[in-house]
């Protein structure tokens, strides 16, 4: 099972609502979205949106060194992911199941209704490796629907960028 293999290299993970912990995870990110060939968020964005109380970095560390995180949007019944990265040559840890096994802890213990892994192409990757952690696939509408929450704080967050330029 990947995740007694991530628990046998003692990963641990990082819950916090941190500019911190977020500057640690940027680099992974920006890392991942360059493999991805895909415009990432701007740093100043995430700090904004960090601002919200319900806005969380999970970091994923291996002896003190981050290898892995994601940030989740909480909402009053359920948890969405809203980015994750991980470093390509620490995957043999099984990083990302790490992560999202504590994502589904964090969510039982702070007794929600759903965890959204967030949008994934049909056939991916990353589609195969959610459905592989107990994911099921939902219709794009549904998914809006599920994600009203990020919507209205990338809607507040882009509004600020605007009055500060």
């Amino acid at each position: 099972n990947l995740i007694r293999k991530s628990e046998k290299y003692k990963l641990k993970i990082k819950i916090s609502n941190s500019k911190k912990e977020l500057e640690k995870l940027y680099p992974l990110y920006l890392e991942k979205m360059k493999e991805y060939k895909t415009t990432p968020y701007s740093l100043e964005s995430l700090l904004q949106l960090l601002k919200n109380k319900e806005y969380y970095i999970f970091n994923v560390y291996l002896n003190n060194k981050i290898i892995a995180g994601g940030t989740m949007i909480k909402n009053k019944n359920s948890i969405t992911s809203h980015l994750a990265a991980s470093k390509k040559e620490y995957l043999k840890y099984s990083p990302n199941n790490f992560l999202y096994y504590s994502l589904i802890k964090y969510a039982i213990q702070n007794k929600l209704d759903n965890v959204n892994y967030g949008p994934s192409p049909e056939g991916s990757k990353v589609a195969k490796f959610k459905l592989s952690m107990g994911g099921k696939p939902i219709s794009f509408e549904k998914h809006i629907i599920l994600n009203k929450f990020l919507y209205k704080i990338i809607i507040t967050v882009a509004k600020l960028l605007k009055k500060i330029k």
